[in-house]
């Protein structure tokens, strides 16, 4: 479990700076966008992804 939620961490930190960095509100919006999709898209990859043994 610790090695699942240290990269979360991590991500949300980068997150973080990202929108602080931004120049306007919307760049940190579509950057914080572009960031919810791409993870999503993993998870829904992953998800679908048929554990061994199952049938």
């Amino acid at each position: 479990m610790l090695a699942a939620t240290l990269p979360a961490f991590l991500i949300l930190c980068l997150a973080a700076i990202w929108v602080f960095a931004a120049r306007s509100a919307r760049r940190a919006w579509l950057g914080l966008l572009a960031a919810m999709l791409l993870l999503g898209g993993v998870y829904g990859w992953l998800s679908a992804v048929s554990l061994p043994g199952d049938a």
